[in-house]
């Protein structure tokens, strides 16, 4: 007996949810399923992750079979040739998946999708069975659903676990302290220390004021070289776990457990998500960022991953390395009669900061005032001055690996792209001492800073070792050479009612900032921790150790085991800020290079034919906007070793030529504003 036709429409509907789910749901939510830290940085809200999960899991099968429906409307015969089409397009997108993800070359890919997914709609047709084995496969798609918004690592931002906070009982004598403690990323400690081991105030005023009124930790290392494993081992006083993910569920002691029972919780995360939503969300501060990514957006992200799948070479998952902090359009957040108003500054500030900002206020109710600003991180686009550049990728120079391995971040072997990185990082450092000044005059402008506790430091810095690693992602052990730069980062914590400022050489890890917090505010941990609170001792056979993360996608990282430090603080001190900007004085940026001597003279030596690239930006500059063309480069092609760079008939940069990927003479040169001038330039390329 024939099923009837209302049976048969339905088997069908069941026939597309089991396809669809494998073809589709599956490889889609598996990437985004090991991508927490996407949606955390998005600002994802967790009713868009739901209906985002809820869409890519259920919506194709229900569109295919409605269009289905239309075409076929009125003729059987028609319906059930259009879904057998359909039935072979989607076998064939399934082969085309596996043969491309074995890197088989696109056109041979093609041809076997097209060959087997045509013999799946016929055999569709002539055996009943198989349209009978896709219905079985329906609960499928429920299942990755399911899996994604239960179990993978994004189910801890769909579900509050009830995550309660610790009782902490009474507080001291008195009330407690303001708590405000900023998380800046990829900022290493050689970035601001002098060889001599000082902070270098000419530079980094901010960061200097800062530290002689607390205690500057100065042999401070990470325990890990990535974000979603170093921000959360700050927050909890333990060493990254395996597969532990960035969230609340994974780490339910924290900072923000340990205080929101007692303290008005005002955090921004950017790539984590440890604050859980029942107190961030009770506080009333600032909170995670919500919303700033709609439900369109992720699924026009999912169409992005799934089409990737269907073409030969590496998977395009989200990645770390590309974060960027989004800037907010300049507001009356510092306006008061003790601080400078944000209106008089050219480059607008962090969204992050400006609500960071405006979150603290005089009179407030005790208050946690956390935030994790993607600052100094490249890219690179900051100048001291407050104007903006736009980015140059060539200068950083990354080299794939050979061998295909995720995470492949080494540098070139030549050596000047790692000097002009190096440089444009001690720039938006200058950046980064700007925001800490901003903070500072808030506190001070509310009255709060003499009593509040401070804690400024970085997650983990990154590196400039020529043929090194950048940020040690890749499968190579992290070796002494890229140690000084990627593992010690600054560390100052201003205790309340502390006004002499004392430096520390005591061995400190990034584990050590919460039971140094807690010991500082006069609480007992209820909890053990792998950290200790700093005290100005060396604890004996206390040997410190960091564990290398691999992997530049969300779905790939892998945790070897914790490793000892194969450098030390002197090794940092000789990477010292002055290495590369040498010399006292506020006016070094620009020196960089073989021949610091001529910069600021007249240019002489012959002019060299070469075409600049972006030279039509140097024809139109206008000094007032905040972007300005800050970086000359081209290539030299008879040989020459070393160019002058000149602005309008002055020595703007001296640099070597290097071999990139392009050949040699190579060159790039960052320049002063100070040698611009409104309307045209010109701009010429002298030999040395």
């Amino acid at each position: 007996m024939a099923p009837s036709p209302l049976r048969l429409r339905g088997r069908e509907l069941l026939e597309l949810l089991g396809l669809c789910g494998v073809v589709i749901a599956q490889p889609v939510l598996a990437v985004f399923g090991g991508a927490p830290d996407y949606f955390v940085f998005e600002g994802a809200a967790r009713a868009d992750i739901i209906a985002f999960a809820l869409i890519v899991g259920l919506a194709p099968p229900f569109l295919l079979w409605g269009l289905i429906q239309v075409v076929g409307w009125g003729d059987d015969g028609q319906r059930r040739i259009a879904h057998r089409l359909v039935i072979g397009a989607l076998v064939g997108l399934l082969v085309l998946q596996v043969a491309t993800g074995g890197e088989a070359a696109l056109p041979l890919g093609i041809a076997l999708a097209v060959g087997v997914g045509a013999a799946a709609g016929w055999a569709h047709h002539r055996w009943p069975g198989v349209g009978l084995w896709a219905a079985w496969m329906a609960p499928i798609a429920v299942v990755v659903v399911g899996l994604f918004l239960f179990s993978s690592p994004v189910s801890g931002l769909v579900r509050d676990d009830g995550i309660d906070p610790a009782e902490l009982g009474a507080f001291g004598s008195g009330a407690p302290p303001p708590v405000v403690m900023i998380v800046f990323d990829e900022w290493p400690l050689a970035s601001i220390m002098r060889r001599d081991g000082t902070i270098d105030a000419d530079l980094y005023p901010n960061v200097a004021a800062l530290a002689g009124d607390a205690t500057w930790y100065r042999d401070t290392t990470t325990v890990a070289n990535l974000t979603n494993f170093a921000v959360p081992s700050l927050l909890t006083g333990n060493r990254p776990v395996e597969e532990a993910t960035a969230d609340a569920r994974s780490h339910p002691e924290n900072l923000f457990t340990l205080l929101g029972g007692t303290y008005d919780l005002d955090v921004t995360e950017r790539i984590t998500r440890l604050c859980p939503p029942s107190l961030c969300t009770r506080a009333g501060g600032s909170g995670r960022p919500g919303g700033e990514i709609t439900v369109g957006d992720l699924l026009a992200e999912a169409t992005d991953v799934f089409v990737d799948r269907l073409t030969p070479g590496e998977r395009a998952e989200p990645v770390t390395d590309v974060f960027v902090e989004p800037d907010a359009a300049v507001d009356q957040a510092r306006t008061d009669d003790q601080t400078q108003v944000l209106e008089d500054l050219l480059a607008p500030r962090p969204a992050s900061l400006t609500g960071f900002l405006r979150g603290i206020d005089r009179g407030e109710d005790p208050t946690l005032h956390f935030l994790h600003v993607l600052e100094p991180h490249t890219p690179y686009v900051h100048l001291p001055d407050g104007h903006r550049y736009d980015a140059d990728p060539a200068l950083r120079q990354v080299s794939s690996r050979e061998d295909g391995e995720p995470g492949g971040d080494r540098r070139s072997l030549a050596g000047p792209p790692a000097l002009w990185d190096r440089q444009r990082l001690q720039l938006q450092v200058a950046h980064v001492d700007d925001l800490i000044g901003d903070v500072l005059d808030r506190l001070r402008g509310r009255g709060l800073y003499d009593e509040a506790l401070v804690v400024v430091t970085s997650d983990h810095g990154i590196a400039f070792e020529p043929g090194g690693p950048v940020r040690g992602l890749g499968i190579e052990p992290i070796d002494a050479a890229a140690q000084p730069e990627l593992l010690w980062v600054p560390l100052l914590i201003k205790a309340p009612g502390q006004v002499d400022g004392t430096v520390s050489d005591e061995p400190a890890e990034t584990i050590d900032v919460l039971p140094t917090i807690a010991e500082r505010l006069g609480i007992d941990l209820p909890w053990t921790v792998d950290g200790r609170a700093l005290d100005g001792t060396v604890p004996e056979g206390r040997e410190r150790r960091f564990v290398h993360v691999q992997g530049s996608s969300f779905a790939t990282f892998q945790l070897d085991p914790p490793v000892a430090l194969d450098a030390d603080l002197d090794d940092v001190r000789a990477r010292g800020v002055d290495s590369v900007l040498p010399g006292r004085g506020p006016d070094r940026w620009w020196t960089v290079g073989p021949e610091p001597g001529r910069v600021g003279s007249p240019a002489l030596g012959p002019v060299l034919p070469v075409a600049v690239d972006g030279f039509d930006a140097f024809l139109d500059v206008d000094l007032d906007q905040s972007v300005i063309p800050a970086v000359v480069s081209g290539r030299v092609e008879d040989g020459t070793e070393r160019v002058v760079v000149a602005v309008n008939g002055t020595t703007a940069a001296v640099v070597d030529t290097f071999t990139d990927d392009g050949g040699a003479g190579r060159f790039v040169a960052m320049i002063s504003p100070e040698w611009l001038v409104d309307g045209v330039n010109e701009v010429t390329i002298h030999r040395a």
